[in-house]
C-alpha cells in the first residue's frame, strides 16, 4: 500500500520520516489481518474439533 509512496518521498528528512510513518502503518495494518486470519483459523476449526472431541 504505502511502500509506492515511500519509493516517492525520499526529497528531504521530513518526507523520509512520514514515509517510515507510513511503513509501520502498513506494517500493522498486515500483522492485524495476520490475527484476523488467527482467530478465524481457531474459531472454524480448533472450536468445532474440541466440542466433537467432548460430545
Amino acid at each position: 500500500m504505502y511502500v509506492y509512496s515511500y519509493s516517492k518521498m525520499q526529497l528531504s528528512d521530513m518526507d523520509h520520516s512520514y514515509a517510515k510513518i507510513c511503513i509501520i502503518i502498513d506494517i500493522y495494518i498486515y500483522i492485524y489481518i495476520y490475527i484476523y486470519i488467527y482467530i478465524y483459523i481457531y474459531i472454524y476449526i480448533y472450536i468445532p474439533h474440541s466440542t466433537s472431541i467432548k460430545t
